[in-house]
């Protein structure tokens, strides 16, 4: 029994150290869509804010809900719906 509670007890230390990934939900008009999109602005981005995000912090990811041609005040409204189905 000892040597089971040693060995719980040592494995809940080890887990603790390990690193977590954090996931990120980017919802978004047209400048969040267009992050994985440069060639539809002609290439004039070359990396969005979300790439340049995850770059300097690589234990963050995303996942991006940016929709093209929705507005800002647009997307939470038809997010829900669209995100539904």
């Amino acid at each position: 029994m000892k040597k089971l509670l040693l060995f719980v007890f040592i494995s809940l230390v080890i887990s603790s150290f390990s690193e977590r990934q954090i996931k990120w939900t980017a919802i978004g008009d047209s400048i969040t869509y267009l992050n994985e999109h440069p060639d539809e602005t002609g290439n004039r981005i070359t990396k969005g804010y979300m790439t340049g995000v995850v770059e300097k912090l690589p234990k963050i990811s995303y996942n991006n809900k940016g929709f093209n041609g929705w507005t800002a005040s647009r997307s939470f409204g038809k997010f829900n719906r669209h995100c539904s189905t």
